[in-house]
């Protein structure tokens, strides 16, 4: 399992700056699909899994995914939603 980061830490290592999580800003950030998966705390295999399932919108740049911090964000929230029906 990947190491698990917190939000900041995230848009720290995305933009070397320690802006808060909800700024303006942080919805054109983007991180890769390690720290995606340190964020939300799952592997990168699920994290590719989901964005093949289309759970998860991202992007690719070269060969590496890419995913902004508000998507990953919305993703969490969906699935939180979700987890409540239960």
């Amino acid at each position: 399992m990947s190491q698990r980061f917190s939000w900041k830490d995230c848009i720290l290592m995305a933009t070397g700056t320690s802006q808060e999580a909800e700024s303006p800003f942080n919805k054109l950030v983007s991180i890769d699909l390690e720290h995606a998966a340190g964020l939300l705390g799952v592997s990168t295999k699920t994290i590719l899994r989901q964005i093949h399932r289309r759970e998860l919108r991202a992007f690719k740049i070269g060969r590496q995914w890419r995913m902004r911090v508000a998507e990953i964000d919305a993703f969490q929230r969906r699935q939180e939603k979700q987890a409540e029906k239960y």
